[in-house]
């Protein structure tokens, strides 16, 4: 086959429903070399668990933004730094403040029966915590959104060279705002960042950098993950009513499953540092590599019923967040607020249910939603399929 017969991530048909696509690349050439990005496709879960581990063979994208450029050990101030900042969204008052702009949100649509669970919610809750988190007043969430979307096309640059000028024009723009709050931010994780780069001796411009890979990776993360995890339990409704009864211990497993069914990020990319073999292909010294993560997490060597959504499967080692060296930093956030916004959904407005069709933005390298147009009054929910405490995965 050739590379647009078997992988065509611009498709409708991928964008859709790219895990189909992912099946076809397992079975058929699970290391394909795609001509249009003059890259090695690495579909299967042994195969990217192998690269994201090896950082010596296999090094960073020299093009990715922050600190997700950077390799160990060049990269550990950066991510020592950063970690630190995090564990102020671990603290009890934090997840309180969390759970308190929830409420707020759907208190204020309380009077409609129809509305954009994206545009109302799920995007307004995501840029609260993160403002909370950093320590700044929050921007106009039009604006902000759009520059965002803009910044999450550019990873399409490849494949669509028109998404390049607007992300651009979004980055000259997001790097404005974020000078003003350098001059002028209460105590949070900008001050944090900010003081400790003076005692690594961090250049303004990597802070800068490492900022906006917060700002934009927390906010864009946050909201695609929350995004696949409403529409995975909506149009699954048995599964909602079973997060309904998960016991307070078991919601992080639940909401390690949705980002494992449906995760925000679809991709990863590496480049060979040693001339080596994947699979049946050899790899040569500066051959660039993209990691299907999503195709990984659908992997049924690794995972039992691959394409089942059960929220007590555990041990659960999907790649939503990325893997070892450079793992999503904000992992457990994006876990809290997944928790948060959806004991909010379900204590608020259990009766939510679909009107429409939801809008995806149509990246390919990530998994989002543009608009989810949801109204209550739906029935109840059926029972969840098997009952927890003989659930297969849990033994």
């Amino acid at each position: 086959m050739t590379s647009d017969e078997l992988f065509k991530p611009l498709s409708s048909e991928f964008q859709s429903d790219p895990y189909s696509m992912y099946r076809r690349l397992r079975e058929v050439e699970p290391v394909h070399w795609f001509e249009p990005l003059e890259s090695w496709i690495i579909s299967q879960y042994d195969d990217c668990r192998r690269i994201l581990t090896d950082y010596r063979g296999f090094a960073a994208d020299a093009d990715a933004p922050g600190i997700q450029s950077l390799d160990p050990p060049v990269s550990l101030p950066y991510r020592s730094l950063v970690r630190t900042g995090l564990r102020a969204a671990e603290t009890i008052e934090f997840r309180s403040l969390m759970a308190k702009r929830a409420r707020e949100l759907l208190l204020g649509l309380s009077g409609k029966e129809s509305f954009d669970v994206m545009r109302e919610f799920i995007g307004p809750f995501a840029l609260a915590v993160l403002c909370d988190l950093i320590g700044v007043p929050a921007p106009q969430f039009n604006e902000f959104d759009h520059d965002a979307t803009a910044l999450q096309r550019a990873m399409d640059g490849g494949l669509r060279p028109e998404v390049i000028s607007p992300a651009v024009e979004a980055r000259a723009r997001i790097s404005k705002v974020i000078s003003v709050w350098f001059a002028d931010h209460e105590p949070g994780l900008l001050g944090h960042v900010l003081n400790g780069a003076n005692n690594i001796q961090v250049d303004m411009e990597s802070v800068h950098d490492t900022v906006r890979f917060i700002i934009f990776s927390t906010y864009g993360t946050g909201t695609a993950a929350l995004g696949n995890a409403v529409v995975a339990l909506l149009q699954q409704p048995s599964r909602l009513r079973g997060l309904s009864a998960i016991p307070a211990d078991q919601w992080h497993t639940a909401c390690d499953e949705l980002l494992r069914y449906d995760g925000p990020v679809q991709v990863t990319a590496r480049r060979c540092a040693a001339q080596t073999t994947v699979g049946s292909q050899t790899i040569a010294v500066g051959d660039n590599l993209i990691l299907l993560l999503g195709s990984a997490n659908r992997d049924g060597r690794q995972f039992e019923e691959p394409d089942s959504l059960d929220l007590y499967r555990a041990p659960n080692p999907h790649f939503a967040l990325g893997w070892g060296a450079h793992v999503c930093l904000g992992a457990n956030l994006t876990l809290s607020m997944m928790e948060t916004a959806l004991r909010a959904l379900l204590e608020n407005v259990p009766d939510l249910i679909l009107e429409d069709l939801p809008r995806r933005k149509g990246i390919s390298t990530s998994r989002a939603f543009a608009a989810i147009p949801v109204r209550r009054g739906g029935m109840p929910p059926a029972p969840y399929d098997v009952p927890f405490a003989t659930h297969p995965s849990k033994g």
